[in-house]
């Protein structure tokens, strides 16, 4: 793996040129307050690359598939060590290298993503407990009881370790967003009390990233930690989060972000509620939280066979797919709808929506009244 030779973040001027350069439609008009830091600007699609298998065959198609993403208007890319036993990050980084030297991207016009917390693999699938103890504590330095079932962590030099990781295999010397994936798994082994310790930790590892600036912001990617439990409620506080936050970064803090899943099918980021019984897209509204939204197409299950309600919500679309990320791109306040794309159909199929507007507010919530 190459030291990082892509240097810079993303930047106002630089996201801002970025759609002002390409023929597809203008980035989401959302309010100030929501979008990312230091003004960036973002498509309201964004590239996911955590499907596929572990082939080279697909590790050529996601370097394919990059030029055809930016091409079509998408600067917001969602990576991890993780994906793909790390081989999508270094398939990103070898097409992102080709782009920049040509000059046919510049690297401050991209957001881009990544995470600490899951083990990766190198580069092959193989037994978890043998891997952590052969590769990653030798090279960590870490125990066996830093990691939950050999598979998860959110130590501090965790973190870093895993940041490192994912600038090697990228060429990137600095990322825009660093997620902590799944720390609601902590709350099924720990205390709360416990927890709340731990994530003030990470989360300071966090900051010194962003004061070192590594990152411009940080946040949390969760499956389950904001979906509504049998009895009301969810795992994750969501102003317990932000008191932590608070203790590692002050006021000014940089917890900016929340990955999620959200679909036709998973709707808990509109109706969820907190322990105190408020929505928890108010509150994330409230305090200027970016969703990333996950998930999108249920896995596949919602690219057929939706409802004639939907269609007519979303008309002049040509399939069910194009309608499912439709209704998640004209959320209201939603900050980006997270879709994998690597094959040629997919590509063509799911930024052809990037040449329509979302939909209206009003014709967004007809599906709800419907």
């Amino acid at each position: 793996m190459a030291d990082p030779s892509i240097t810079g973040t993303a930047t106002a001027e630089g996201t801002a040129g970025f759609f002002d350069s390409r023929s597809a439609a203008a980035a989401p008009s959302l309010p100030a307050g929501k979008r990312l830091p230091e003004g960036l600007l973002n498509s309201d699609l964004g590239w996911g690359t955590n499907s596929g298998e572990v082939k080279n065959i697909v590790d050529m198609k996601y370097e394919s598939a990059l030029p055809l993403v930016l091409e079509a208007g998408v600067n917001l890319i969602d990576t991890s060590p993780s994906y793909r036993c790390r081989r999508s990050q270094a398939a990103l980084g070898r097409s992102l290298k080709r782009l920049t030297a040509r000059g046919a991207v510049r690297r401050e016009e991209l957001v881009i993503s990544t995470q600490a917390g899951f083990v990766a693999f190198d580069r092959k699938e193989g037994d978890l407990e043998e891997f952590l103890k052969d590769s990653i504590l030798p090279e960590t330095g870490l125990a066996e009881a830093d990691f939950l079932g050999s598979a998860w962590s959110m130590h501090p030099d965790w973190i870093r370790n895993q940041f490192e990781l994912a600038r090697r295999l990228t060429g990137l010397e600095a990322f825009d967003i660093l997620l902590l994936g799944s720390p609601d798994m902590g709350l099924r082994v720990w205390s709360r009390e416990d927890w709340r310790v731990k994530l003030r930790t990470a989360f300071g590892a966090m900051e010194e990233l962003r004061g070192e600036g590594r990152i411009l912001c940080y946040g949390l990617a969760t499956q389950d930690g904001f979906r509504t439990l049998e009895g009301g409620g969810t795992l994750l506080d969501l102003d317990e989060i932000l008191s932590c936050a608070r203790s590692a970064g002050g006021a000014e803090h940089g917890f900016r972000v929340i990955q999620l899943p959200y679909s036709l099918g998973m709707l808990d980021y509109l109706n969820a509620v907190d322990r105190q019984g408020r929505l928890l897209k108010d509150e994330l509204d409230k305090h200027s939280i970016f969703v990333m939204a996950t998930l999108c197409l249920g896995q596949g299950q919602l690219a057929e066979g939706l409802p004639p309600a939907v269609e007519a919500a979303f008309p002049g679309l040509r399939s069910d797919a194009q309608r499912a990320l439709q209704f998640c791109r004209s959320t209201p306040g939603l900050g980006c709808t997270l879709v994998g794309m690597k094959t040629r159909e997919h590509l063509r199929e799911n930024l052809e929506l990037l040449a329509r507007e979302p939909a209206a507010e009003a014709q967004w919530r007809s599906l709800f009244s419907a």
